[in-house]
């Protein structure tokens, strides 16, 4: 994927006089952000197609994506293992969501597993990373903004859970789970790195 973004970056770079060196290392971040958001959509889509569950799926993306931006947590260290990290996640996610339709036995377990994981995200978000920390000023912004998330989510579950919407309920579980999931891995591998450095 690099070659391929340097090979468009320098084209454009030939092509334009107005773009200095400074203005193509933002063209080529902006077109890397670009292919790999465009893949990652790509192969979830696909996912969901093949296990039948596209409409949980593009549900599930769109709030795990919404508070995992303002909750933080853990990031792999190189592209190749993020994707296929989060594709192993979308791929349990929606196993576990045929098996609440097929079964409707794991209603009561995701719902204990989700209030905890709501007192994780309103305690700890956000998780920040060695690589990228936050200041002060962006800690409270990015809390409050996952708890006005938090909220809308928790809120949207109970409503669809009434209205007899329950895989959009079971969506908002498995999302505040992986979250607060993914929060704890960060928190860990930031006490891990730390501990590194002091030794």
């Amino acid at each position: 994927m690099d070659r391929l973004i340097d090979s468009i970056t320098n084209y454009i770079y030939i092509n334009n006089e107005k773009i200095n060196d400074e203005k193509k290392e933002i063209i080529r971040y902006g077109l890397e952000i670009f292919m790999l958001k465009t893949l990652f959509f790509l192969s979830v889509t696909l996912i969901g197609f093949l296990m039948g569950s596209l409409k949980e799926c593009l549900l599930f993306t769109l709030l795990f994506s919404g508070i995992r931006k303002t909750a933080g947590g853990y990031h792999s260290e190189t592209r190749i293992k993020c994707y296929f990290m989060s594709m192993s996640l979308f791929i349990f996610v929606l196993a576990v969501q045929n098996i609440h339709d097929a079964y409707n036995i794991l209603m009561f377990p995701l719902m204990i597993m989700t209030v905890l994981s709501s007192f994780i995200i309103w305690k700890y978000a956000p998780v920040d990373t060695p690589n990228k920390p936050l200041d002060e000023v962006e800690r409270t912004m990015f809390s409050k903004k996952a708890k006005g998330r938090l909220i809308a989510e928790i809120i949207i579950g109970i409503s669809a859970y009434y209205l007899g919407f329950h895989f959009v309920t079971c969506s908002v579980m498995l999302s505040l789970t992986s979250v607060s999931s993914l929060m704890l891995l960060g928190k860990n591998a930031g006490r891990y790195s730390k501990e590194q450095q002091l030794q």
